[in-house]
C-alpha cells in the first residue's frame, strides 16, 4: 500500500511546524504511510484539506487504476460562507468517485448525505485519533492561579475567539482571577485589528495572551498549561483540539 495525499498537501514536511485542523490526521498517517509523490495505488483525500483540482485529480487517478479514499468531515453551508455551493459541488464529485468514504462522525455523514449525496461506495465512521503517548495529563498538576482558559486550533470563525473574549469579561466582572490564551492561526480578514479593538473595548489587555500558530510537538504543553478549553465553533464535525484536550485531562466547554 502506497498512499498519496495529493500535490502540495502531501508535502507535509514543510507544514508540520504549524499543522492544525484536517491536516493533523495526515501527520499520523504519514508516520506509517509516507507520501508517495508519483508511484502510489491509493489517493487519500481529506475534505477539509483537499489539494488543488481535487475532483480532476481523483477522476484521473481512477483512470489509472488508483483507489480513492475520502475522509469526509465538514461541508459547506449557507451560514458559514457564500461559497458553500462551489465547495459542495467539488466535494460531491469527489465523494461520488471515492472507493471508500470515511466519515468522521455520524453528524458528518448526516451533513454529507443532506448537502452532498449519499455514498454509493462502501463507507464507515471513524473518529479522529490522537497520540495518547504525547497527549496526556501532567503527572502532578498544581492548581494554577489565575484560572487559565484556552482557545486553540485554526480560528477561521470569529466566534471561536470573540465569544471567548466576551466570556472572559463576564468572568472577570464576577470577581474571578482568570486569563485567556489564544493559540493557533487566526486567518479571517483583519483579525488582528479586530481582536485588538475588542480587547481594548472590553479592557482585557492584561488578561489575554495570543501565541499564534503552534506545532504538534508544542501542543501537549499548551494543553497541559490550561485549566479549561473553550471550543465555541458551532457544530464542529470532529474537532482535533477537543480530542487532544480531553486526552490531556483538560475539561472542555463546547458549542
Amino acid at each position: 500500500i502506497v498512499l498519496s495525499y495529493g500535490p502540495e498537501i502531501g508535502d507535509l514536511s514543510d507544514i508540520a511546524s504549524s499543522v492544525t485542523g484536517g491536516k493533523v490526521k495526515l501527520l499520523y498517517l504519514q508516520e506509517k504511510y509516507p507520501h508517495g509523490d508519483s508511484r502510489y495505488n491509493v489517493l487519500y483525500l481529506v475534505s477539509s484539506a483537499l489539494p488543488p483540482y481535487a475532483a480532476i485529480l481523483a477522476r484521473w487517478v481512477k483512470s489509472k487504476g488508483v483507489k480513492v479514499v475520502l475522509n469526509q468531515n465538514g461541508v459547506g453551508y449557507p451560514g458559514w460562507t457564500k461559497d458553500h455551493q462551489s465547495i459542495n459541488s467539488e466535494l460531491s464529485i469527489v465523494l461520488s468517485l471515492a472507493d471508500l468514504v470515511i466519515y468522521q462522525s455520524q453528524f458528518c455523514k448526516d451533513a454529507a448525505d443532506y448537502f452532498l449525496r449519499e455514498a454509493s461506495s462502501p463507507w464507515t465512521i471513524l473518529f479522529n485519533c490522537t497520540d495518547l503517548d504525547k497527549f496526556k495529563p501532567e503527572t502532578v498538576r498544581a492548581p494554577s492561579s489565575p484560572l487559565r482558559l484556552l482557545v486553540a486550533g485554526s480560528h477561521y470563525q470569529r466566534e471561536r475567539v470573540t465569544l471567548a473574549l466576551s466570556a472572559l469579561r463576564l468572568l472577570l466582572n464576577s470577581g474571578l482571577d482568570v486569563e485567556l490564551v489564544i493559540a493557533g492561526p487566526i486567518p479571517w480578514d483583519r483579525s488582528g485589528a479586530e481582536i485588538i479593538k475588542l480587547t481594548h473595548t472590553l479592557k482585557l489587555s492584561e488578561s489575554v495572551r495570543v501565541i499564534g500558530p503552534y506545532s504538534q510537538n508544542a501542543a501537549p504543553t499548551i494543553y497541559q498549561s490550561a485549566d479549561i478549553l473553550l471550543h465555541l465553533k458551532y457544530k464542529d464535525p470532529c474537532p482535533n483540539v477537543v480530542i487532544e484536550a480531553m486526552a490531556s485531562g483538560v475539561p472542555v466547554i463546547g458549542s
